[in-house]
């Protein structure tokens, strides 16, 4: 049993793609939209916003700084780097590796998308292949699916 009824509005991650007035989703792995947001910003939230929510956990673990790409642009900004969590991709590898520790470690979790058939991994193999001599590290970091989703 759950809480909906036929005609609510709800969303989640259901992982089949389109056709949604005939989809059919375990109650868990959604929930009510929220009156004041519509459905192309809720449609935007499973990945984008699952993602988000993983990486608030870097405040958590004690990252000192965290760094709004709109405002700011972290190559330039004074300093040298242990973890680079970087959530859009709009780097070079020459420029991450520039203010990453020598021990520290980058993680990509999308790029750029130039190339409708490949999306982000042109950027992310380019990047692969120009950390494979650094001493620094790369890893490549992808959203879990929604289960459970909490009310």
């Amino acid at each position: 049993m759950s809480d909906f009824h036929i005609g609510d509005a709800v969303f989640g991650e259901s992982g089949g793609g389109g056709f949604a007035h005939y989809a059919t989703v375990d109650a868990a792995d959604v929930v009510a939209l929220p009156q004041d947001v519509d459905f192309a910003a809720a449609g935007a939230t499973p990945v984008a916003g699952l993602t988000a929510l993983q990486v608030d956990q870097a405040r958590a673990l004690g990252a000192a700084r965290v760094i709004d790409y709109c405002r700011d642009d972290f190559v330039t900004a004074a300093g040298e780097y242990d973890v680079i969590l970087d959530m859009v991709g709009n780097k070079t590898a020459p420029e991450i590796l520039s203010i990453l520790a020598s021990r520290g470690r980058y993680v990509a979790v999308s790029g750029p998308m130039p190339n409708r058939w490949l999306g982000p991994l042109t950027q992310l193999l380019r990047t692969r292949l120009a950390f494979r001599k650094a001493r620094p590290s790369f890893h490549q970091f992808t959203a879990a699916a929604a289960t459970g989703l909490a009310r």
